[in-house]
């Protein structure tokens, strides 16, 4: 909250605090702005906090930002001096760890304050600036981010209010939401929502709201952080390079095979067998499967983000550091120019990639509930069943849970087996009786049929269990095929099909 100088308010939060605690109210953070400046942070202490982490001004009285941390919890700061400029952007970011749970909170006040020789227009530019960089560096931590503000900018006016919009923009092109939708300060008639609580744990239910207080002429704000869902830690990535030097060269390595074990064995197995030896040997040796440290900047954590869109990503923060080094105009306006426009892109090509994947997955309803579920929660999660309704007797019991589930899902085949009225026509009597057709003969193919049968597969990068995809078939058809047709002529001869 707005504390409007923790010294002359310090003996009311410390009663206010108090009689949340009474009320069982667990409180882990108390994140201020307009602290004010302080000599003895000791005397400002709050029982059972520690001692508050805070930045204050050096030029000029008034702002400055603080947070208190409650007793056994764990924090470090996370020093970002060149985020950090009195009047613009006054900020302080802590890293929390308790238990299994860690996150970021971040106090940022903003001052309304007309600054000499700066236009207002100058004041909001750097403002914006500085926050999409914050934002940004908190999207690099593998940690739920957590961001408290007087911003002193209006959001009930979101419709009318430029600063408003680009504001909003802002957090929401860098994956964040904003949690406070009511009024935060109320005087006479007037009243404007100018304290936010920004989060990028989208994936959770956290309960955020409003407590009315007469401590500040700012109402508290307040969010409980749903702590069962945590960011995932970045997997290592697992893929194999099928990069165009290393297909030739396994195109190559193909073409220099003689093939005898294949087209020499009479064994339909043997054959197999000897034919995927030496072309997965070859595959393994071309194309083998590497472990790659996740980077953001060339891996995608969403399916949506395309090579373009990474490169656009990169090239925006570039542009970013020029705009935080050197401040001009020119390079502020480039920036924000490209990053409203690389904010399209993804909204863009978001919207487009889900409308693609509902329509290939119309005929699969639960895809369907998949993809939904994706796009409404921004990840995939499981509910625990804490109670089952068995015979009419409710229970909470793991093991009787388990045992229903089991039980259920290993009969029902019977039961709807069984439900199905028996019948004394058999089911050959439906098949199409032709008078003409006696015998069924399956021609043998040869090297040219296979290469047409294979180039009108359709193409995918999907690959299979053995890492083979129909893109790389594709290209490799003309190297494989004389071994597969004599293969498949061994089949026709032998009229035997592997045994696996």
């Amino acid at each position: 909250m707005n504390i409007q100088c923790l010294n002359s308010k310090h003996a009311e939060l410390v009663s206010f605090i108090s009689k949340l605690e009474l009320n069982n109210v667990i409180i882990c953070a108390i994140v201020l702005q307009e602290t004010w400046n302080f000599k003895y942070p000791e005397l400002i202490s709050i029982p059972g906090f520690q001692n508050i982490q805070s930045k204050l001004r050096t030029f000029s009285n008034g702002g400055g930002v603080g947070i208190f941390i409650k007793n056994g919890i764990s924090f470090k700061q996370i020093p970002m001096p060149e985020l950090y400029t009195e009047n613009f952007f006054e900020n302080i970011t802590l890293e929390l760890t308790s238990k299994n749970y860690r996150c970021t909170i971040s106090s940022i006040y903003r001052s309304p304050s007309q600054i000499r020789n700066i236009t207002q227009a100058d004041q909001y530019n750097q403002f914006f600036v500085k926050l999409d960089e914050l934002l940004s560096t908190l999207n690099n931590y593998d940690v739920p981010s957590f961001i408290f503000l007087d911003a002193n900018i209006d959001l009930s006016t979101l419709n009318s209010n430029t600063q408003a919009n680009e504001y909003a923009d802002i957090i929401v092109g860098n994956g964040f939401i904003q949690n406070i939708t009511r009024s935060t300060r109320i005087q006479g008639k007037s009243y404007s929502l100018i304290d936010h609580i920004l989060t990028n744990d989208i994936s959770a239910s956290h309960e955020t709201g409003i407590i009315i207080s007469d401590v500040s002429d700012h109402f508290f704000t307040f969010i409980d952080i749903n702590k069962k869902t945590n960011k995932v830690e970045t997997k290592p990535v697992k893929r194999r390079s099928f990069t165009e030097q290393n297909i030739n060269m396994f195109k190559s390595y193909l073409r220099d095979l003689s093939w005898a074990d294949v087209t020499n064995e009479n064994n339909v197995d043997a054959s197999f067998n000897n034919f995927w030896r030496d072309f997965n040997m070859l595959f393994e040796l071309c194309f083998p499967l590497c472990t790659f440290k996740f980077n953001k900047n060339i891996h995608k954590k969403k399916d949506f983000m395309t090579n373009g869109l990474i490169t656009s990503r990169n090239l925006k923060n570039v542009l970013h550091k020029l705009a935080l080094k050197q401040p001009t105009l020119s390079n502020i306006n480039r920036y924000k120019s490209y990053r409203n426009m690389y904010n399209s892109l993804v909204r863009a090509m978001k919207k487009l990639y889900y409308e693609d994947s509902l329509q290939k997955n119309a005929k699969n309803p639960k895809k369907t509930w998949d993809i939904l579920k994706e796009l409404s929660t921004g990840k995939k999660s499981s509910q625990k069943i804490d109670k089952l309704t068995i015979n009419g007797n409710s229970t909470t019991d793991n093991q009787e849970m388990a045992n229903e589930f089991n039980n259920f899902f290993s009969s029902i085949g019977n039961k709807i087996s069984n439900s199905v009225l028996p019948t004394v026509k058999k089911a050959e009597s439906y098949l199409y009786e032709d008078p003409n057709l006696r015998e069924f003969e399956l021609n043998p193919i040869n090297q040219a049929q296979i290469i047409d049968i294979v180039k009108n597969m359709e193409s995918k990068a999907s690959s299979d269990s053995d890492g083979l995809s129909t893109n790389i078939i594709k290209k490799i058809i003309f190297e494989i095929s004389i071994p597969w047709s004599i293969y498949l002529v061994l089949v026709h001869q032998m009229v035997i099909f592997r045994k696996q």
